[in-house]
């Protein structure tokens, strides 16, 4: 695919005036209004392609995100004039809201037709059949006859809007924004790009883009705000022996815990401090939360077993020290 500097004969550096100048040069020779050749109309439609993309070009760049004041609560009405807001979603994946990124996003934005340079006029005046009395120039009104009000009785309307734009002198496009996200985000968080909204039809201010965080599903860890969940399976040896254990953070190497010999087959969580989601200007970040879960072997060796009937006889040498439950259940 030529790129769109060279489909226009352009500098890549060109500006919005070089821009311009070159596709007019070409629309006037390829434009299907004015060349009937067969292969005109799609060399026409490549013109314009490369005259939007360039010009959108033109209007892409870089922007900070900030967390917005409002943070999902219904935004105050704007007293100022500017244009609208924009309002989308980004999806980030833990470790982006952990530890920042960028993201490119692609924005639809509008940019002055190329065909009537931004005015909405073709400079040609053409005609068109009346809608409303279907170029009878007359209505029927109350079952009597009367002149159509909307072409005058003509039966025709003759405007100078220029076809490509219907007279709006603008034309659609695509711009793309470098966004930097800071770390620390959790889901549902809104963020606000200062003045990367609509554009003021008046031409005041443009409005502001505001971007709805969601995170990505992970193969480890849950977020619950800013804590992070991550559920470890361990067998049931270590659980009643307890021990050191090796967990996933998300950011940074492996923490070692120590376990303590279990008192219950559905252990209690063990909370690490500041291991989860960073927290934002100041405020203190969200821990890792690891539930445990046991796990049976699905097969025991006799080695094994043996160990684990001699483990049962210890237990049974001082039962109603070592499980009163089975004590008292004996003695019923």
């Amino acid at each position: 695919m030529r790129a769109p500097h060279k489909i226009l004969g352009i500098p890549a550096d060109a500006d919005e005036n070089a821009i311009k100048r070159g596709f007019r040069r070409l629309a006037m020779a390829l434009h299907p209004d004015r060349n009937p050749d067969k292969g005109a109309e799609e060399k026409f439609k490549a013109v314009r392609a490369a005259y939007e993309a360039m010009l959108a070009a033109l209007r892409d760049g870089e922007a900070d995100a900030e967390l917005s004041e409002a943070n999902g609560k219904p935004t105050e009405p704007q007293t100022e004039q500017r244009g609208a807001d924009i309002h989308q979603d980004i999806e980030l994946t833990l470790e982006e809201a952990a530890a920042g990124c960028q993201k490119t996003l692609a924005l639809d934005c509008s940019i002055p037709c190329a065909s009537c340079d931004g005015t909405g006029d073709s400079g040609l005046s053409r005609s068109v059949m009346c809608s409303h009395c279907q170029g009878s120039g007359r209505v029927r009104e109350d079952g009597v006859l009367a002149r159509c009000g909307l072409c005058d009785g003509r039966g025709f309307i003759t405007s100078r809007a220029c076809n490509d734009c219907s007279g709006s002198g603008r034309q659609s496009a695509e711009r793309h924004l470098q966004v930097h996200v800071p770390a620390g985000v959790i889901a549902g968080s809104e963020l606000r790009l200062a003045g990367q909204g609509k554009e003021h039809p008046n031409g005041g201010a443009p409005g502001h883009l505001f971007l709805k965080v969601s995170l990505l599903p992970h193969p480890l860890f849950h977020p619950i705000g800013q804590d992070l969940l991550c559920t470890v399976p361990l067998s049931i040896f270590r659980l009643l022996a307890g021990g050191k254990m090796e967990v996933p953070v998300l950011i940074g190497k492996r923490k070692s815990v120590t376990l303590l010999p279990a008192t219950s087959l559905q252990p209690e969580p063990t909370r690490i401090k500041g291991c989860g989601l960073p927290g934002r200007t100041g405020q203190p970040g969200g821990d890792l939360l690891v539930s445990w879960k046991p796990v049976l072997p699905t097969r025991l060796t006799a080695e094994q077993i043996d160990l684990l009937n001699a483990a049962e006889r210890a237990l049974q040498s001082n039962l109603k020290k070592n499980a009163p439950e089975l004590a008292a259940w004996k003695e019923r």
